[in-house]
């Protein structure tokens, strides 16, 4: 029997006849309070770029996108309670792509110098890979925890469009998916959407798995224009969820364990929301942006950083 259409980020249930999508406010997951950050007192800061290297799936395409909206690429910052965000640029402000309830604007305030870097790496697993002095910037919005953001330079004026709404799939539109993707209608399978409200393209997220074992055998993503048609969709076995430590994905993980995304954003250059997703793994600690090429292709832009000898204590 095929499970009970389900709320992605905690928003609430309802349903249409008609086969449209029916939109509900998402709820913000719960963070871990973290008690320190730092205010820097000058100037020295390289002001050259974050030398983290992205990787595409399938091109340069997102980056190009970010370069043809606002002349640059994305790179890698860090979040500390309760307004800091960590840079290894100093710019006057910066436009900030991170989870839902991060504001999307950060001001400069300050360095922080490489003995308080060095604490910092050890304490809380961030920027590991050297100790040189940071900038510090104050961020619009409470920071609960650690974590890590996407940033591009530039005043406040260009902050992109964002937001994580929670869509329910009718019961239509759930069976369309189902025929484009071969899956039976019914079994163990999970069905959800994301989006921003207002009219813009969305995804919807789906996973089947075994009537059995509660396996996941196969999931998918699927970009749909404003009215629910169907514009591009990727699939993925359980192998793609294969890493050290993981066990393969169950039903009783849910969509959330499979996906992991943080936001959606509206890049003007963008012809398709872009999709900002936890890129983690046991020894790195990262993130991606997602979306498809006109064309059906999906593509992704991400960036992390190795973490273990933070961990270990082995920072310099």
């Amino acid at each position: 029997m095929l499970v009970s259409l389900f709320v992605l980020l905690g928003a609430c249930r309802s349903e249409q006849k008609d086969g449209s999508v029916v939109r509900s406010e998402p709820a913000v997951p719960p963070q871990d309070t973290v008690s320190r950050y730092v205010d820097g007192d000058s100037l020295s800061v390289d002001t050259t770029v974050l030398n983290e290297t992205p990787w595409d799936d399938d091109s340069d395409y997102i980056g190009q996108l970010f370069e043809a909206a606002v002349g640059q690429r994305p790179r890698l910052a860090w979040l500390l309670p309760p307004n800091r965000l960590l840079a290894r640029e100093r710019h006057p402000e910066l436009v900030v792509f991170g989870a839902v309830g991060v504001a999307n604007a950060a001001r400069y305030v300050g360095v922080v110098d490489s003995a308080e870097h060095r604490r910092l790496s050890r304490s809380e697993n961030i920027a590991c890979e050297d100790t040189a002095p940071l900038a510090a910037y104050e961020i619009g919005s409470r920071v609960l925890r650690t974590s890590r953001v996407l940033f591009v330079t530039g005043p406040s004026a260009m902050q992109p469009l964002s937001g994580l709404d929670t869509l329910m799939l009718a019961p239509a539109v759930v069976r369309g998916i189902q025929r484009r993707l071969r899956w039976a209608d019914s079994g163990r399978q999970r069905h959800a959407a994301i989006g921003i409200a207002g009219g813009h393209a969305y995804y919807s997220l789906h996973a089947r798995y075994d009537d059995n074992s509660g396996d996941l055998v196969e999931s998918a993503i699927v970009l749909h224009d404003s009215t629910g048609a169907i514009l591009a969709l990727a699939t993925d076995d359980a192998a793609s969820y294969e890493c050290d430590g993981c066990g393969v994905p169950q039903d009783a993980d849910g969509l959330g364990a499979l996906f992991r995304i943080m936001n959606v954003f509206v890049l003007p250059s963008a012809p398709y929301p872009l999709l900002l997703s936890d890129a983690s793994t046991v020894e790195g600690r990262g993130l991606s942006l997602q979306t498809f090429t006109p064309d059906g292709r999906r593509v992704s832009y991400s960036l992390s950083e190795y973490v273990v000898g933070c961990i270990l204590g082995d920072s310099q």
